[in-house]
């Protein structure tokens, strides 16, 4: 279970957000999730997004780690 956050502005014509997340999972522990995400759109719809989150898990091979995930995604 999770929940998003997310904050737009328009600043000379570019919509600028910032978006805020985190979660849980639960199933024998308590698993957290957390993320960031910024956006900057041009009233022509071109852009740029980056998101970056971290990310908890259970391996059987590794035992418990940390999973740090960085995407981007452009628009034209």
């Amino acid at each position: 279970m999770g929940v998003e956050y997310t904050y737009t502005h328009l600043v000379a014509g570019h919509l600028v957000g910032l978006s805020l997340r985190g979660g849980h999972k639960s199933a024998s522990n308590l698993r957290i999730t957390l993320g960031v995400g910024v956006q900057l759109m041009t009233t022509g719809g071109r852009g740029i997004k980056m998101d970056y989150a971290r990310q908890s898990f259970d391996s059987f091979y590794l035992g418990s780690e940390q999973t740090h995930i960085l995407s981007a995604a452009f628009s034209f």
